[in-house]
């Protein structure tokens, strides 16, 4: 066991962490900044290890870092370290091989983590979770012997999930308890258009079910679910949802909900702690609410004003949540505020009849938040308008295809 000191010192390799220690150190040419996570590899690009899957990039292209960005910058990677404990008030990390650092100011970007089956079977070869680099290359090895795989979840990750299976040539059923895609941000017409890509491109969908056992000795053979049905299978990738990793902190030492919950310059309740990305429950100011982002955007974002308060500045995070994915060639893109709170106003635009249906969220005539499904030319003015605040006084305006939202900036 050995005690260390540090500087800064961050929990968590990811978008948010990484970026916050090259924030810290263009500001800050001599403290010592260490990194520490639990996994094997630099900073690679999450949001791409289903391209990687499906043969678009090469592995090399998902490392957004290269070890020679640490070295040259002064920044300790410490990989494949686990810290299991925080201890705020003494300004202590415990690691699990019983190191200990100590530190001045910290920065807590630990991410989340697959929510995991708790059903018979769940624990067979052949069940993924797309969460890793190592995920991922495990689940590209199954596939090279697979013909069927089951998708589960109807989110961001089952959406990758079925993508990358049908495009590596496996029969796909993908399996939602929900009774359309995304009912939380769609309404019947947008998820009923996403499943008309899915199905147009090879997935069978089965709404409103859920699997109660895994079937198989050693190896996934297939599903049952509740209704009824059994699904043979060789390969079943789950997207249920994420967990926070908060394990490490003392809920009497820092102020913890659903997340860390810090300012809009992400400092915590604790002195000298600091919360970034995922985990960070935070108050943002054009959404003028405080809440969770789990995204990359927002995580990178996360870590440049982190990094930049905790070197001693004074920034308060000011971008538009936002976050996308690629649907067979068509984005689907959510910012801002899509919840429907009390006064929140809905204008649709409807062009389904060329694959593109918007959303779009106000309330007091301001433009809060919006869904876009292959509306690319709408995202720049939109986050415009949402981040400006801008009153709009024909609001009947937004719900014309034809309208050229420029023409309200």
């Amino acid at each position: 066991m050995s005690e260390r000191y540090l500087d800064y010192l961050i929990i968590g390799g990811g978008p948010a962490g990484t970026n916050a220690a090259e924030a810290i150190r263009r500001r800050d040419r001599v403290g010592t900044i260490a990194i520490a996570t639990n996994e094997s590899h630099p900073l690679y690009i999450r949001p791409s290890l289903a391209f990687y899957m499906r043969g678009l990039i090469q592995r090399d292209q998902l490392f957004q870092k290269k070890i020679d960005f640490y070295t040259k910058n002064s920044i300790e990677l410490i990989t494949d370290k686990k810290v299991i404990r925080v201890s705020a008030a003494d300004k202590k990390a415990f690691l699990e091989d019983e190191d200990i650092f100590s530190y001045k100011k910290l920065l807590i970007a630990t991410g989340g983590r697959p929510r995991r089956w708790q059903i018979p079977g769940a624990g067979l070869e052949g069940v993924y979770y797309l969460r890793t680099l190592n995920d991922a290359e495990a689940m590209m090895n199954r596939m090279r012997s697979s013909k069927k795989a089951i998708v589960i979840g109807g989110g961001f990750l089952g959406m990758d999930l079925n993508q990358t299976f049908r495009i590596s040539g496996l029969e796909v059923v993908n399996i939602i308890r929900e009774k359309v895609f995304w009912s939380h941000f769609l309404d019947e017409n947008g998820g009923r258009l996403i499943e008309r890509i899915l199905r147009e491109n090879g997935i069978d969908l089965i709404f409103e079910d859920e699997v109660v056992e895994v079937l198989g000795n050693k190896t996934v053979t297939g599903i049952r679910t509740a209704g009824g049905k059994q699904i043979d299978s060789d390969i079943v990738g789950v997207g249920i949802g994420i967990g926070l990793n908060l394990d490490l902190l003392d809920k009497k030492e820092v102020e913890i909900k659903r997340g860390i919950i810090v300012d809009d310059h992400l400092r915590s309740s604790s002195p000298d702690l600091f919360a970034a990305g995922d985990v960070a429950e935070f108050n943002d100011p054009i959404m003028e609410k405080r809440h969770i982002m789990g995204n990359w955007s927002n995580a990178m974002a996360h870590g440049k004003v982190a990094g930049a308060n905790m070197a001693g500045e004074d920034v308060s995070i000011n971008v538009v949540s936002s976050y996308q994915i690629d649907i067979w060639g068509r984005r689907l893109t959510a910012m801002g505020d899509t919840a429907m709170a009390e006064g929140t106003r809905v204008f649709i635009r409807d062009q389904r009849d060329q694959y593109k249906y918007g959303r779009i969220f106000v309330r007091d005539g301001v433009i809060k938040g919006a869904i876009l499904i292959d509306l690319k030319d709408l995202e720049g003015p939109l986050s415009t308008l949402i981040k400006e605040k801008r009153e709009i006084k024909n609001l009947e305006l937004l719900s014309d295809p034809a309208f050229d939202l420029k023409g309200l900036l």
